[in-house]
């Protein structure tokens, strides 16, 4: 099997290229691209024998342990990989179609959110955990010096002394070594379920703002799909977006835009992120052709920190961020 990847204009492609007598089980990989769990690279061309991938721009995880990591940061990603793992079974999807290695396992440096790769071939066993990953991860970790250096050691050993290792056994672990990494993935989820949410209430959105303006009364299980989330809000149309995601790209490619800026040539396709971390948001540039201003001051690759109020400016397109 050959793994072959790109980045380019903020988005990571990976095409992989099935063995000889092996063919990708395309009708549970649709099924997966459907119901495609957080944490999972999305399948976006699917073949008997290839299958791409693309995502938020990252390096393998493989590369990105070669630099000394804290015992904070090596257990949040180990509570990211849990969760996306068990949501994928929780979807009655094969954790052995999972591409297990850290070698094929991206990451996100801004965000440090993960992304596995789900490749379901015909005539798999169906059969194997999640151990490989972990067991895989702890021998590529190198801690930062001064810091406690025995994290990856004890977590190595508990994974290896369970016979039974169930995803609540590694939550409950990590919960004892930090327990701020585990609520850091629950922040995680909660925007997940927030979105959830506001995806379900797009169809009751035309009846909510009719009895807005007939002047009736909302109700309580109406005022739950209010807006949680900042605004993008441009100020010479009426186009916006709500900030639902932990990396909210803008631009004009449909296919990767999550506010889509048509019709202007001045943007780039994929133009700048609006990342969301620890309760706080930043605006960071994709190396874009017409340059992206926070304030009327041009912004470089870096990310750059912004508060409500703020006024954005995509090439000539000018947005104000609400919280």
């Amino acid at each position: 099997m050959k793994f072959k990847e790109k980045c380019s204009n903020g988005v990571l492609t990976v095409r992989i290229k099935a063995g000889y007598y092996e063919h990708v089980d395309q009708m549970e990989l649709r099924a997966f691209e459907n119901n495609l769990p957080r944490g999972f690279l999305n399948p976006v061309e699917i073949r008997n024998n290839m299958a791409e991938y693309q995502g938020p721009v990252g390096i393998t995880l493989q590369e990105y342990l070669k630099t000394p990591i804290s015992k904070r940061t090596f257990f949040i990603i180990a509570a990211k990989a849990v969760a996306a793992m068990e949501q994928a079974q929780q979807r009655h999807f094969k954790l052995s179609s999972i591409c297990q290695g850290t070698e094929h396992v991206y990451i996100n440096i801004s965000t440090r959110e993960i992304y596995f790769i789900y490749l379901p071939l015909e005539n798999s066993a169906g059969k194997g955990g999640f151990r490989s990953f972990f067991r895989d991860f702890v021998y590529s970790v190198i801690p930062r010096e001064g810091e406690d250096s025995e994290f990856g050691l004890r977590f190595f050993n508990y994974i290896n002394s369970r016979e039974k290792l169930t995803f609540r056994d590694v939550k409950e672990y990590i919960a004892d070594e930090d327990f701020q990494a585990v609520r850091a993935v629950r922040s995680y989820r909660r925007e997940e379920r927030k979105g959830e949410r506001n995806r379900k209430a797009t169809s009751l959105l035309p009846e909510l703002q009719s009895k807005q303006r007939a002047g009736l009364l909302i109700s309580e299980e109406e005022k739950r799909y209010t807006s949680v989330y900042p605004v993008l809000e441009s100020t010479s149309s009426k186009l916006s977006g709500e900030v639902n995601k932990p990396v909210f790209r803008i631009g004009k490619d449909k296919a990767y835009a999550d506010l889509f800026i048509g019709g202007n040539t001045a943007v780039s396709r994929n133009h700048a992120d609006l990342i969301t971390r620890d309760g706080r948001y930043y605006i960071r540039d994709l190396n874009s052709t017409n340059g992206t201003y926070v304030n009327n001051v041009r912004i470089t690759g870096e990310e750059t920190e912004i508060s409500g109020g703020d006024i954005l400016r995509f090439a000539n397109e000018e947005f104000i961020f609400r919280k």
